[in-house]
């Protein structure tokens, strides 16, 4: 039996499970598509001692969902929402996973994750949507300023690559007078193709409608076409 609670983060789900305890041992159910409606391919285990932080990973192409639980162990699970659409856009969600309270995670496709290892011997069992991809496999720096993530260790055990992570994608917004085609194309593509920027984009028809907006607001990027225009106002 398994109780699914939704979080502030759309679809993305805690799901608390049951050990089922007798002098044998215990029994417990990990994962039941059922309950999360999702299909997983694959899925993976990992061993780790205590003060290992992996992650934060994440997908362009194939962007994975998944599951998460842990059987042996305590780990500080941490995801981050990518989802430029989202309206948790770069939103970090934390909980504590472990054997005793038998809880796992369901991480949709968009997310960035990753996990700390909280005791002297802890066993992770993930199961993701989509297969790996060496080419697609990413990665955020688990102590981004942006993010304000409050891990357990400033110091953790980390690998080479995921030491030398980006940070997130930068928000900026950005001013556009319509009649200058050339710039909203410009800009768009590139916002489009961007892993490091996630754009609020406004349009105006005129210049004098621009000069009311920069007024009000707090713009980053005015095409360099739309400045020439407004010194010459």
């Amino acid at each position: 039996m398994f109780k699914v609670s939704k979080t502030k983060i759309k679809n993305l789900l805690i799901v608390d499970g049951k050990q089922y305890k007798d002098s044998r041992g215990y029994l417990r159910e990990l994962l039941s598509e059922k309950e999360i409606h999702s299909k997983f391919k694959f899925t993976i285990v990992s061993k780790s001692k205590k003060n290992v932080l992996r992650g934060l990973h994440f997908q362009y192409n194939k962007p994975q969902g998944k599951y998460i639980s842990v059987l042996k162990g305590r780990i500080l699970d941490v995801v981050v929402d990518l989802r430029k659409k989202s309206k948790t856009f770069k939103k970090s969600f934390s909980i504590i996973l472990s054997e005793k309270n038998c809880k796992s995670i369901y991480i949709p496709p968009g997310f960035a994750h990753g996990f700390q290892t909280l005791d002297k011997e802890n066993i992770v069992c993930y199961s993701c949507t989509e297969y790996r991809s060496s080419g697609d496999e990413h990665a955020l720096i688990y102590n981004d300023p942006q993010l304000k993530i409050k891990w357990f260790s400033n110091k953790p055990i980390m690998t080479k690559k995921d030491k030398k992570a980006k940070t997130s994608p930068k928000e900026v917004s950005i001013l556009l007078v319509e009649n200058n085609k050339e710039d909203i194309q410009l800009i768009t593509k590139y916002i489009n193709q961007s892993d490091r920027l996630n754009a609020t984009i406004q349009t105006v028809d005129s210049i004098k409608k621009a000069k009311t907006v920069m007024f009000y607001q707090e713009i980053d990027i005015l095409p360099s076409s739309t400045q020439s225009h407004q010194k010459n106002c």
